[in-house]
């Protein structure tokens, strides 16, 4: 799936019979308009003429959240949390902004929280497993999706996401067959064809797997992980130097993307510049210490520059 959680915020309206819900009013309209700020002002003076008033501490929450001030949104979820302690809105959106800041753990106990009211909603199930497979929680993932699954078993964002956890899960059969599902009610789902590009890879499959990442492109080219899926079928395909294309956009569109640095390692390593391997071998090493084959792959580099020492400590790592 793509390794991202759709912000879905809730925010409460409410009708202008008073003064205070004037001011609410007001602040709903700007926020709806994307004016976070001006949003922010209306909802503070609401609050200065209610202190109680969970609601505005829940929009502003979402304001101050689409303002990328994650701190004070949290605040403020926790403001409306306190003044009502079963109020779900703002456990959801308390949960996205966890989210955001890769306080997995934290996020799914609001989830859990939530699953108390609404235990057969399918999209409190299909977040938790978002969320479970950020924090590279597969099986935990997995469960989750199953338990979306029963909900509602049409939904084709379901059977993706659980095809691409059991494709992380190393179960290529099942990752497959729910892949396809998928494609069945979202013919044209980026992360899909992205996810069955990646199976198609590891069969060798070179040009099935080509036609299925253009697809996923086509959609959605800004995608570091797309664009650097490509690349790695063209390095694979002995296509190097169309391949450091990709890889370079992959890294402009996300410079965090681990599988990026090390496939652009990978390419310097073939061209035989083992400097400029090196450097992009540590770099994915340093954004995710467990990422595949890295301790091999530094080894390698660190022999073709004579240091057999620094070789040895990572041959020692596999």
């Amino acid at each position: 799936m793509k390794n991202y959680l759709s912000i879905l915020l809730i925010f409460f309206f409410s009708c202008k019979d008073n003064k205070t819900d004037t001011l609410f009013y007001k602040g709903n309209q700007a926020l709806s308009k994307q004016n976070y700020s001006q949003a922010i002002q209306w909802y503070n003076r609401c609050i200065q003429k209610n202190k109680q008033y969970k609601n505005a501490y829940n929009n502003r929450g979402v304001a101050y959240l689409k303002n990328n001030n994650i701190g004070q949104a949290i605040l403020d979820f926790n403001t409306a949390i306190s003044i009502d302690s079963q109020y779900v809105d703002a456990y959801f959106n308390r949960a996205n902004a966890y989210y955001i800041q890769n306080r997995y753990l934290k996020a799914i106990k609001d989830l859990h929280k939530i699953k108390q009211f609404y235990p057969d909603s399918s999209k409190i199930y299909i977040t938790e497993g978002i969320i479970h497979f950020q924090a590279k929680m597969y099986t935990e993932a997995k469960i989750s999706f199953l338990h979306a699954l029963k909900r509602d078993t049409t939904n084709g964002e379901i059977y993706g996401n659980l095809g691409t956890t059991y494709f992380y899960l190393k179960k290529k059969d099942s990752a497959t067959h729910y892949l396809k599902k998928g494609l069945f009610y979202i013919p044209n789902n980026p992360q899909i064809h992205n996810t069955i590009s990646q199976i198609l890879v590891q069969q060798e499959k070179y040009d099935s797997a080509l036609a299925h990442i253009n697809t996923a492109l086509k959609t959605s080219y800004h995608e570091s992980s797309f664009q650097n899926n490509k690349g790695y079928i063209l390095l694979k395909t002995n296509k190097i130097d169309e391949s450091l294309e990709y890889f370079n956009r992959a890294i402009y569109y996300d410079a965090n993307n681990a599988n990026a640095h090390k496939n652009k390692g990978i390419y310097y390593q073939k061209k035989q510049q083992w400097n400029h391997a090196l450097e992009h071998f540590l770099k994915a090493h340093s954004l995710d210490k467990k990422i595949e084959n890295i301790h091999f792959l530094l080894a390698q580099v660190y022999q073709k520059l004579n240091n057999q020492k620094k070789a040895n400590e990572h041959i020692q790592q596999l």
